[in-house]
């Protein structure tokens, strides 16, 4: 952990190592960006850690706001920060981002969101592609013939900490299928419970 000063005010970085300059400076500018509400176009090649900066940074504002409402007299359950929403283009570079976080010492409540397409564990629709998957995921579940769908609200409610005690990615979701078969959730069904 360190100590960045953006605009007067110290920010508490936990980062899983000791930062470069110019992360230390890329994590300042998304700290400044986030306070003074603006987009901020920022670049590093590739391999310089932008995405654990991006992450480390709007995180450590986060906590800040929090820490600020709690020494107003806020209490916890009244605070209301804005949410954080990384999207990226592909599965594999959301997989990273999810990977950085776990790099982290930030535990945020999360959930990502993909595609039936990604996500499905379903032996019979997993094989369809596209409309016809979306059709056939839709016809199952109003049914109730898929079981993973039929699983996912229990296993939520008996695991509500799914994405919060520990980041999870779309194959961390998938393989629950592998570790507990017929009674494993919707991993699609489930994010959007998480999303809640």
């Amino acid at each position: 952990m360190y100590s960045e000063v953006v605009q007067g005010v110290a920010y508490e970085v936990e980062f899983p190592f000791e930062p470069y300059p110019e992360q230390r400076h890329y994590i300042a500018k998304v700290i400044q960006a986030i306070n003074e509400g603006k987009n901020a176009l920022l670049e590093s090649p590739t391999g310089t850690g932008k995405t654990l900066c991006l992450l480390c940074g709007s995180l450590a504002w986060r906590q800040n706001q929090l820490q600020r409402k709690l020494e107003e007299g806020v209490e916890q359950k009244n605070i209301h920060l804005p949410k954080i929403i990384y999207s990226s283009r592909t599965h594999s570079q959301l997989a990273q981002v999810v990977r950085e976080l776990k790099a982290s010492s930030y535990r945020p409540r999360m959930t990502i969101l993909g595609s039936r397409q990604q996500m499905c564990v379903d032996a019979e629709v997993s094989m369809l592609t596209g409309t016809e998957q979306n059709m056939a995921c839709r016809a199952k579940t109003k049914a109730r013939a898929c079981t993973h769908f039929n699983e996912t609200e229990k296993f939520y409610n008996t695991n509500s900490r799914i994405g919060i005690d520990e980041p999870v990615d779309i194959e961390d979701l998938r393989n629950l299928q592998k570790d507990m078969g017929s009674c494993a959730p919707c991993p699609y069904y489930l994010t959007k419970q998480m999303a809640k």
